[in-house]
């Protein structure tokens, strides 16, 4: 996710005049995939979420991962405003194997229903104390249904990461998939043309940063560099990426994190959630495999 983000006028101003600014604090952003390349939509269970604009346009605002014809997972922060209201099902759409999710609405696929997680904590999407953004227990998933199946013989759902594989995967840094329709860029136009993109990162078992802390020392306020270290998962989520990595961004939200299981096939570990806003020092991701007995019975 991101590094620092300008103001809303800020950014405005810099676009017209097509000039750089300054930027403001680290802010927080609602994850795009950067460093990746074109994926082939046909080929993933990856889809693309839409909703209206008041002008009544569709675009695509969020991504999703099938784990089964007329089942899907998301984000819950991709399923509910940001006052708390979850969306009415019949107000959003959902894309499969389209190039460009937002060209073709007669192939668009229709909502049933949608149940966020009862433990979803928009308060626990933002950063600490120390500005950092790092895993812990948001619960930041989201399950739709579709009003009828996919029926292409090229789909196949997302297989999900065994739990009993999790302990083992999770303790050394291991290559993480990522998928998503999210902006290429950072600083990219929210209207730009929506594709399919993967790009391969790093999990980390351990993260460490350093902050910078002013503190009162005899009577005197200094600034000092402090190395924190944390790990690099909780109960819920991990943590994937680095600096001069892939990252996810604007766009992504929802969208799969897959890792090879011990035959070495990709599996369904988690589900992009929040990153910084420079979309370029890695993020924060839902654990599937723990969820499942949530969802399983819905």
């Amino acid at each position: 996710m991101l590094n620092g983000k300008p103001s809303a006028m800020l950014s405005f101003l810099c676009v017209l005049a097509l000039l750089s600014c300054a930027r403001a604090p680290e802010s927080v952003s609602t994850p795009k995939i950067i460093q990746g390349h074109a994926a082939e939509a046909l080929s993933y269970p990856v889809v693309a979420l839409l909703k209206e604009d008041s002008g009544g346009v569709w675009y695509a605002y969020c991504s999703g991962v099938m784990i089964a014809a007329d089942r899907l997972l998301t984000a819950a922060h991709c399923t509910q405003s940001s006052l708390g209201e979850v969306y009415e099902a019949s107000s959003l759409r959902v894309q499969w194997g389209q190039k460009d999710p937002e060209a073709d609405l007669s192939q668009a696929l229709a909502v049933a229903s949608v149940f966020v997680h009862p433990h979803y904590n928009p308060a626990a999407m933002g950063k600490d104390k120390d500005g950092l953004i790092k895993p812990g227990a948001a619960y930041d998933i989201a399950l739709w249904t579709l009003q009828q199946p996919i029926t292409n013989p090229l789909f196949h759902p997302a297989a999900i990461m065994p739990p009993a594989e999790l302990s083992a995967s999770l303790q050394n840094e291991q290559e993480i998939l990522l998928l998503g329709y999210g902006q290429t860029s950072a600083w990219g136009s929210p209207w730009e043309k929506r594709q399919l993109m993967e790009a391969i990162t790093l999990y980390k078992p351990r993260l460490v940063w350093n902050v910078r802390r002013r503190e009162l020392v005899n009577g005197r306020l200094i600034t000092r560099t402090v190395s924190l270290e944390f790990p690099g998962a909780t109960e819920v989520e991990f943590y994937a990426g680095d600096r001069h990595l892939p990252d996810t961004c604007k766009g992504d939200s929802g969208g799969p994190a897959m890792m090879k299981d011990a035959g070495g096939e990709w599996k369904l570990l988690g589900l992009t959630s929040r990153g910084d806003a420079n979309c370029d020092r890695g993020g924060v991701y839902t654990l599937v495999p723990l969820m499942q007995s949530w969802f399983a019975g819905l």
